[in-house]
């Protein structure tokens, strides 16, 4: 019987799991902001201003979580 040397990280490729994570950080905050879009009626006028708020939420959050504190998530 042979033996396989088989790296299971060979076809790791950081450029495809960093693209995965801005995707699911652009969705978070999209979803983010259109709750907060939501609670106003969708009002037409706040687009940019919901988008850099539910930025600024979505990093607090990531950094709460990253420090390893309990933390409730509220949109």
């Amino acid at each position: 019987m042979k033996a396989t040397n088989k790296n299971p990280f060979k076809s790791f490729n950081p450029q495809a799991k960093n693209a995965a994570l801005l995707l699911n950080r652009n969705t978070r905050i999209a979803e983010y902001a259109y709750y907060k879009s939501e609670s106003r009626g969708f009002e037409s006028g706040h687009e940019l201003e919901d988008w850099l708020e539910a930025e600024r939420q979505f990093e607090q959050q990531t950094a709460l979580f990253q420090s390893g504190d309990n933390y409730s998530l509220s949109i």
